[in-house]
């Protein structure tokens, strides 16, 4: 509500961040094809949008570039240790991957590799989500209302509305419903009235790796050398990748410990 959208407004300026509040006829004249009933936003010109499924390539091609060895479809089952620190992993078919450091990113199946110095309270949860197509470009940016969130990308084949997302503690299932996605076009629907009637071009459903205080977890732990997490993000993975991978660049080179990513450590789970 308008309340909740003040005070982010005001959080956000604080921050140093551009933030306009928009009233009437003013949240038309950002994005035109908003539904009149629409009285009031945000308004948030930095804001950026990238698409995971072009990025996730384009950041392999660019490892690949600089000499690292990608290995896909390989499954890790564990941890190898020896005392207090990990010499490496043990794959899914038997063999061994010697390693220094281990860096923990599996997402929603981090808890599940054995070896661990502590028990993760990680549970998946999952997001169903379609795409529209569409005739023409409609918004210029994203927009985030009750009940969904639109995103506007490109395509070969020509311009698509992303429509996100829903939240569902439903354990490792990745199905979609027709009832959710149902749910989801009636709510973009009724931010964009436009939308109305447009073809689904896909349906599709990921999950995100939750803990239970809402926080990812970054950093080395303190009990077993060698080992750094980055995972538990759950719906920011894209969104805290850059900072997430400064974090882990700064353990891996040894530097000191940064207390202000302390929070977000693996101490708060014994």
């Amino acid at each position: 509500d308008a309340h909740d959208l003040r005070a982010r407004a005001r959080w956000q300026r604080e921050e140093g961040h551009d933030v306009a509040w928009l009233e009437g006829a003013g949240v038309r004249t950002v994005e035109a094809a908003l539904a009149p009933e629409w009285g009031a936003g945000l308004h948030l010109p930095d804001h950026a949008r990238v698409d995971p499924r072009r990025l996730a390539p384009a950041l392999e091609a660019a490892v690949r570039a600089s000499g690292v060895d990608v290995r896909t479809g390989v499954e890790v089952r564990s941890l190898v240790r020896s005392e207090d620190a990990v010499t490496g992993v043990e794959l899914a078919d038997g063999k061994s991957i010697e390693a220094d450091t281990v860096v923990l990113a599996a997402g929603a199946w981090s808890g599940g590799i054995s070896g661990l110095p502590r028990r993760l309270p990680l549970r998946p949860i999952k997001g169903q989500m379609l795409s529209l197509a569409l005739d023409r470009p409609i918004l210029g940016g994203l927009v985030a209302g009750p009940g969904a969130y639109l995103i506007p990308r490109e395509d070969p084949d020509g311009p698509l509305m992303v429509v996100g997302a829903t939240m569902e503690d439903a354990g490792f299932d990745t199905a979609t419903d027709g009832s959710s996605i149902d749910g989801l076009r009636s709510a973009a629907e009724a931010l964009v009235p436009a939308l109305a009637g447009r073809p689904e071009r896909e349906r599709w459903a990921g999950l995100r790796p939750a803990l239970p205080d809402g926080l990812p977890l970054i950093g080395p732990d303190p009990e077993l050398d060698g080992l750094v997490y980055a995972t538990g993000h759950h719906r920011n993975g894209i969104l805290l990748a850059p900072v997430t991978a400064r974090v882990v660049a700064g353990a891996l080179s040894g530097g000191p410990p940064d207390s202000r990513w302390a929070a977000f450590g693996p101490a708060r789970f014994p």
